[in-house]
């Protein structure tokens, strides 16, 4: 909640503006051309709490040179309807085909156009987000570069004003105009995702040896067949540009590649015994799992699109008679080193910081029990700043409890809200929740935990995390019920890190907290045998939907052979759905054993975790889902 005040060069004031929320904004004649004037921001008087501190951008305009401003009214920011070849231009992401811009309604009867030219054919997504606090409630209309309107939204979902999806043509110009309902004015976000040329994701992990089980599997969700190619990027010696495997899969089906097996081992597709990150690239969007049986347990996650320069987790150990953690860093940059700084937080507010390198296209690693660069013994949570994008993971062994899994980082430093789906304790069920603060104050966390059992009243806990540190806890000390499966949801005062890790079923499962909400979301690695379901092969689906009305979430089986199956679970308001995968009638009424994928989609953004346990193989996982075009933090939804 802002406030702008206002000196001249002298350094007198000349105006105090409080701002409406989230805006503060003073048009005001100019003096002399060259005259300075003294912006100073800070917070409106009387907020405190999370409106009294935060991000903010800044932005002046003011009389060009010669005469002619931007627009008839001098405070205006863009280029209003119809002034096509006036509209702001939004630069794409030559990676990931997305791109963001920002603008205010500066008054009643304003509106803003922009442009943007998506690199390839296919689906494009434009949304448009307020703050929180934000007063204006948007509209937007998309126009061809004939100046034609192809599509428009005017009610939006939590979460966005307005959005609107259509077929884009590679190459072309389109248009987004934004404009105001009714009266409001105020300051919003345009964000978009279209087709890049080629779709790139990443897995920091990957190993094979005479012990390793390793599969990537795949799920094309297109009504059409796509290319892709499989790279190993190695942490040493030759580091080839060459893919250990191409393919093509067909429309609305599941495929996948096999890297190594302890049967074939001298048949694996990587140089043995030698560290690597996977690189996938594909000529539309796949849904891609890294499976890694190793330890005799597994590790289970999604490749991810997302690179950052920040990354955290909540949940690490150091402890040689029990633990085997590791860190695993990629840097998919073809000609940049990046040079990371790595702070861990201890329990007892303990902290450390290190720097390591990372080579373009190499993944480097940090073997924690094993590295003298974490002094102390114990349980800590990570912060990973680096000076270029990277891509950042876990591989946590326990080997007192013969469990394990993988882990993708938080890309956002933590979040002020959050949601675990799907977590027990008790009987053959143990685990451990972390709260990682890493910001200079206390962090007051507000727990619930919402049972499958309806008759179960909710559970609601306050935990205060010091400044610079972590909580660790266990699942029963948390106080959840025992033997009974909940969804977990939090609020705190500042961004914090939240992850869990359960043991169960002879293995282990780590969930990180989603901070986040799509509409859509993908899974690789599902696998069934309808006489074993439930005993040998347990898969479930964990769904939150964060919005204030109930939604219908439609669940698609995609099989090799291309042909698909749908249920549809009902997601009541602020509530979790618990699905058993494995006792539903699709996978019972299978005639053998099948390999299959999963596509969740909903009207509106949501929540999902899928979690299974293969007990031929030894080996267990959960991970949330790919999700697929924008999401929407949770933040700016419940």
């Amino acid at each position: 909640a802002p406030r702008i005040r206002i000196f001249n060069s002298a350094f007198a004031e000349i105006f105090v503006t409080p701002g409406n929320g989230d805006v503060a904004q003073q048009a005001f004649g100019a003096g002399a051309a060259g005259e300075t004037y003294f912006v100073l921001v800070e917070r409106n008087a009387g907020s405190a709490g999370a409106t009294a501190v935060g991000q903010y951008q800044i932005s002046v305009q003011g009389q060009i040179p010669g005469g002619g401003g931007p627009g008839p009214n001098p405070i205006d920011d863009h280029a209003d309807a119809g002034e096509f070849n006036a509209a702001t231009p939004i630069a794409l992401n030559a990676v990931n085909g997305r791109g963001n811009g920002t603008g205010v309604i500066n008054f009643i009867g304003d509106t803003d156009l922009f442009r943007f030219t998506p690199s390839a054919s296919g689906n494009a997504s434009v949304q448009v987000n307020v703050p929180a606090g934000g007063l204006v409630d948007g509209q937007v209309r998309i126009f061809n570069q004939s100046f034609n309107e192809i599509a428009s939204d005017f009610n939006g979902f939590p979460g966005a004003t307005a959005a609107v999806s259509f077929g884009a043509v590679g190459g072309q110009v389109y248009y987004i105009l934004v404009e105001p309902n009714g009266f409001s004015t105020g300051s919003y976000n345009v964000r978009i995702d279209s087709q890049p040329l080629q779709f790139v994701q990443y897995y920091p992990e990957g190993f094979a040896s005479r012990r390793v089980d390793e599969f990537v599997p795949l799920v094309n969700p297109n009504n059409f067949p796509v290319e892709y190619a499989l790279y190993a990027r190695y942490e040493r010696g030759a580091n080839n540009d060459v893919p250990i495997w191409t393919g093509i899969v067909q429309p609305n089906s599941r495929s996948g590649v096999t890297i190594t097996t302890r049967q074939n081992f001298e048949g694996a597709l990587v140089r043995r015994n030698e560290p690597y990150a996977l690189e996938l690239r594909s000529s539309a969007l796949l849904g891609a799992t890294f499976s890694h049986y190793d330890f005799n347990v597994s590790i289970g996650e999604n490749f991810t699109r997302e690179t950052s320069t920040q990354w955290t987790f909540a949940n690490f150990n150091k402890n040689s008679a029990e633990f085997r953690d590791f860190l695993l860093l990629y840097n998919p940059s073809d000609s940049a080193q990046a040079n990371v700084k790595i702070t861990l937080y201890y329990e007892n507010g303990f902290t450390t910081t290190f720097e390591q390198t990372v080579d373009a296209l190499r993944r480097s690693g940090i073997n924690f029990n094993t590295d003298g660069r974490a002094p102390q013994q114990g349980r800590f949570g990570i912060k990973i700043e680096s000076d270029a994008p990277i891509v950042a993971s876990q591989s946590s062994y326990n080997l007192l409890n013969s469990g394990g899994d993988g882990l993708l980082g938080d890309t956002n430093g933590g979040s002020t809200v959050g949601v675990i789906a799907g977590i027990s304790t008790g009987g053959a069920s143990n685990g451990r929740i972390a709260f990682l603060n890493t910001s200079d104050q206390p962090a007051t966390i507000t727990v619930t935990a919402s049972y499958s059992r309806v008759d179960l009243p909710d559970l609601v806990r306050i935990i205060t995390v010091p400044a610079g540190s972590v909580n660790s806890q266990t699942l029963e000390a948390l106080g959840l019920t025992a033997d009974e499966v909940a969804g977990l949801r939090y609020t705190s005062n500042v961004p914090v890190t939240v992850s869990v890790l359960q043991y169960q079923n002879g293995d282990g499962d780590s969930t990180q907290a989603a901070t986040f909400a799509a509409t859509q979301f993908l899974w690789g690695d599902a696998f069934n045998n309808p006489r074993r379901a439930g005993i040998t092969y347990l898969e479930d689906l964990s769904l939150y939907n964060p919005t204030g009305t109930g939604v219908d979430v439609t669940i698609t089986f995609l099989f090799n052979n291309g042909t698909t199956q749908q249920m549809i679970v009902n997601v009541g308001a602020g509530d979790f759905a618990f699905v058993n995968i494995d006792q539903s009638p699709i996978i019972l009424n299978l005639a053998n054993t099948t390999p299959y994928s999963l596509r969740v989609t909903a009207a509106t953004p949501f929540v999902g975790v899928f979690t299974r346990y293969d007990r031929f193989l030894n080996g267990g996982w959960s991970a949330l889902g790919s999700p697929v075009g924008l999401t929407n933090p949770l933040d700016s939804i419940v």
